[in-house]
């Protein structure tokens, strides 16, 4: 079918998305990553939010604890490398090797090189961050001590990335490796890890990466052939950020609705109406200016599953 044929489907059969979407997702929780197989190791702990795109169809974001898993900060740098290598990569498989997984990635996990408008939603480029630096091996780049390191040493790293981005636009049809890019600089792997801690601003994971494959989102090759669609899978270096993200995906804010809601707020304050007049004049407001998607109202409707939290066998749940 054609990408409107697809469209047009789905929005003719909301419920039927929404229970497909909803059973392939515990089935996946279920017998893929919470499996005797252990694709991403064994799972103690869990929260997941499911959340609708724009308003339109689902997509759902997770955290997993796996038991074991080495601790930045705490374990040896050299152990949480291994340990992300182990579940983590963004390598275009060999199509002769693996043509099903090779279809996959070429298909579901290339981040388009025009970027579109959510690239530029915080005024960058790319917010996601692509294209991303090809690197020999996985390192944990750290960001530079300002204390320490000098402007030069700041703005000489920043000219030499820049060199490299040129070679590689340079030479994209010629399919070089990572060792011929940086050779033609006259750039080691070392040195590049030197300078790229000085476009960092906080600890961030360089996988092992190709320049064929600077476009590429990073991946669980067991996940992505079972799921067949995009993912984005992270070691977390950060508790605080993991705190964060829980949160704000717990109770993620609507900035258009919140605006509208305190100008009716201030609407009723101008009036001089009471709390429970102003109360029942921002439920009104929010009852006909909250928009959802056919598939958001078939979650709600059914009291489908939104938000779990799974904890040492206790399940928490939200819809």
């Amino acid at each position: 079918m054609t990408w409107d044929e697809k469209c047009k489907v789905l929005c003719s059969n909301p419920v039927t998305a929404v229970r497909m979407f909803d059973h392939r997702f515990h089935m996946f929780l279920k017998d893929v990553i919470m499996s005797e197989a252990q694709p991403i190791g064994k799972v103690i702990d869990y929260f997941y939010r499911v959340e609708f795109q724009q308003r339109g169809s689902p997509h759902t974001h997770c955290l997993f604890w796996v038991e074991n898993a080495p601790k930045f900060g705490e374990d040896d740098i050299d152990d949480i490398i291994t340990f992300i290598d182990k579940y983590i990569t963004c390598e275009i498989p060999d199509e002769k090797e693996d043509k099903e997984l090779h279809d996959i990635v070429m298909a579901v996990h290339q981040h388009s090189k025009k970027h579109s408008k959510s690239c530029k939603k915080k005024g960058t480029v790319c917010r996601f961050n692509f294209p991303r630096p090809p690197s020999t091996r996985t390192f944990i780049s750290e960001p530079s001590d300002p204390d320490k390191d000098s402007k030069d040493d700041e703005e000489l790293a920043k000219e030499i990335l820049s060199d490299l981005w040129e070679v590689i636009k340079k030479h994209e049809d010629e399919n070089l490796d990572v060792s011929e890019i940086f050779k033609k600089i006259g750039l080691a792997q070392e040195s590049f890890e030197t300078y790229y801690r000085f476009i960092t601003n906080r600890n961030t994971v360089v996988l092992k990466r190709q320049p064929n494959e600077i476009y590429t989102n990073q991946y669980n090759p067991h996940l992505l052939r079972a799921w067949d669609a995009n993912m984005d899978i992270q070691y977390i270096l950060d508790a605080f950020s993991c705190v964060v993200y829980i949160i704000s995906y717990i109770s993620k804010a609507e900035r258009e609705l919140g605006l509208l809601l305190q100008q009716t707020k201030n609407e009723a304050e101008e009036g001089n109406l009471n709390a429970q007049q102003t109360m029942k004049k921002v439920g009104t407001s929010y009852l006909h200016h909250r928009e959802i998607s056919a598939q958001e109202a078939v979650f709600r409707v059914n009291w489908i599953e939104i938000t779990r939290v799974f904890k040492e066998s206790r399940i928490y749940t939200c819809w």
